[in-house]
């Protein structure tokens, strides 16, 4: 019904779906379609539409159910589904089977992104269908990028900051491979910069200073460590 003038009740689009028969429905039958055309010149053409589906095995007083939103891409005639809310209350996109609150395909979507925000030339966050993640990054070249200063800690006493060239680490240091200062090539080859080796500063001067807490300063001297 279209209208209705009692306090009780709403205005409401209703649609009734039983099998042959009046038998039960099945789990993927269409309960009702919200379907949209376009006239092309030739003929009306499908452009969006949403479908209200069964989403499980149904009983007595039990009718699982899922809604799907369908577009119709450029140069195209039918319309593909884009996003789905199953019997759970999962989201997803590109992803017919949700698993998480908000589950989304990146090889449904593309080339473009996964989540973004922001505009493609100031971008705050995204993360990309090769699953990189960025930060004040329009393109990270890596599984996490930073643009700017990344802190892992509160801001008086940060365990881990990373900013304006330098790290500063709130307590011990540990590495498991070698440590590059001043070289960002993989593996610390080439020349340039200080790299410490199994506990060996390899470099003939130091040429980055080396601070510990409490403000002692190690430059241009031969430095022990083990």
């Amino acid at each position: 019904e279209n209208w209705n003038d009692t306090v009780s009740s709403n205005p409401a689009w209703q649609s009734y779906r039983a099998r042959a028969g009046k038998t039960i429905v099945a789990s993927g039958d269409t309960i009702m379609q919200n379907v949209g055309f376009g006239y092309d010149g030739a003929g009306y053409i499908q452009s969006a539409r949403i479908d209200f589906e069964v989403d499980g095995t149904p009983g007595t007083n039990d009718m699982p159910g899922r809604i799907t939103f369908k577009t119709t891409a450029d140069g195209a005639a039918a319309a593909t589904e884009r996003l789905r809310i199953d019997n759970a209350g999962n989201v997803g996109i590109g992803s017919t089977t949700p698993w998480g609150l908000l589950s989304v395909n990146p090889n449904a979507i593309g080339a473009g992104p996964a989540f973004v925000i922001g505009s493609s030339t100031a971008t705050k966050f995204i993360v990309t269908n090769a699953g990189k993640v960025g930060v004040g990054v329009t393109a990270p070249g890596a599984y996490l990028a930073v643009n700017g200063n990344a802190l892992i800690g509160n801001a008086d006493q940060s365990a881990f900051d990373i900013g304006a060239g330098r790290i500063a680490v709130g307590s011990e240091l540990y590495s498991y491979g070698d440590i590059c200062i001043g070289n960002s090539n993989v593996g610390c080859s080439g020349s340039g910069g200080t790299m410490i080796n199994n506990g060996a500063i390899t470099n003939t001067a130091l040429v980055n200073a080396i601070s510990t807490s409490g403000n002692s300063w190690f430059n241009g001297v031969n430095l022990g460590i083990g």
